[in-house]
């Protein structure tokens, strides 16, 4: 995901087929620019599965449509409380979509992969999934529990979870580990240290010509490119805008409201300035995969990230992005 443009572009033998599902890497991927280049090269087979027209069903050889949360049993977890709950099929399939699931194992029957996974219904993957051996917070659900009262509450109290109630880490000792022996086998730092980031407020020699440090956070009205395409949240967010310092916006000339170009040496992207009373100086705030085919430009914010991976985990580096603004011309 963090180096796709590279992938689609520089390999050697290069990626002939590309399938795309539960993603719109023409928008979310870091450097978007080099992912829609490689993905605009005629010998790059592409198909996308989707719910939606995304960006990157532009660029498809082969749109097919996938189903709705109404139309599959799911297990969802949830975001800040402690509870399981089974989301049951609500209606029939519409049309010809299709989930994930039912896709992967059609495929996998033409392609002749007989492994057992492709065997597995829904529910199968479920009970799999809701194994106490392996994670403690499923002891004492059932997958009949769910089915009969549709919700359970995560066995947090179980004396197996690691640190919070068994006073033990997941690590060699045990213990929570000051000094590393796993972080120096992988060659990093074993202590903790402060490490300047290579695109950022301490790159003195980078600041010269992109002095400002883009932290591109969501928005109030999408889930990163969920939502996008319903008519009244679109309406809601009525337009892209970079939040700035005004010490900042003095320094640029830069008013309330004026219509600016961020940019630097990756891409550009188009917004309003909206001048934030005690924002830090150095710093710009943007919404984050916002469709590009609905603004100027046709890219996103992440036109402007790198494609580098961070020190630890090989993660993305979204927020250590360096930038310039400027009021745009009227052409």
């Amino acid at each position: 995901m963090i180096q796709l443009g590279n992938a689609l572009n520089d390999l050697d033998p290069p990626i002939k087929a590309l399938f795309c599902w539960s993603a719109d890497p023409a928008n979310c991927v870091p450097d978007t620019i080099a992912t829609r280049k490689g993905l605009m090269r005629d010998d790059l087979y592409t198909v996308v599965h989707d719910t939606f027209w995304c960006d990157t069903a532009l660029y498809a050889d082969i749109v097919l449509p996938a189903d709705t949360a109404l139309e599959r049993v799911d297990l969802l977890p949830a975001y800040g409380n402690y509870y399981y709950t089974l989301s049951e099929q609500a209606i029939e399939k519409q049309g010809e979509s299709l989930d994930n699931q039912e896709l992967f194992r059609r495929l996998a029957k033409a392609m002749g992969y007989d492994d057992p996974c492709f065997a597995q219904s829904d529910e199968d993957m479920i009970r799999d999934l809701m194994d106490p051996k392996i994670n403690p917070l499923f002891e004492g659900i059932t997958y009949e529990g769910l089915k009969r009262n549709g919700w359970a509450r995560a066995a947090v109290d179980s004396p197996r979870r690691w640190g919070i109630n068994s006073g033990k880490w997941p690590t060699p000792s045990g213990k929570i580990e000051i000094y590393s022996e796993a972080l120096a086998k992988l060659g990093v730092d074993p202590l903790p240290m402060h490490v300047p980031e290579q695109e950022g407020f301490e790159s003195v020699e980078a600041k010269k010509t992109f002095p400002l440090q883009v932290i591109s956070a969501a928005t109030h009205y999408f889930i990163g490119a969920s939502f996008q395409h319903v008519p009244r949240l679109q309406e809601m967010l009525a337009r892209p805008t970079f939040e700035v310092s005004g010490e900042d916006a003095k320094a640029r000339a830069i008013e309330d409201g004026d219509y600016c170009r961020l940019f630097n040496d990756r891409g550009e992207v188009f917004g309003h300035a909206l001048v934030v009373d005690g924002l830090l100086p150095g710093v710009i705030g943007a919404q984050k995969q916002l469709q590009g085919s609905k603004m100027r430009g046709g890219v996103n914010i992440n036109a402007l990230t790198s494609q580098r991976e961070a020190d630890m985990g090989r993660g993305p580096v979204f927020y250590s992005t360096l930038a310039q603004l400027e009021k745009a011309n009227n052409d």
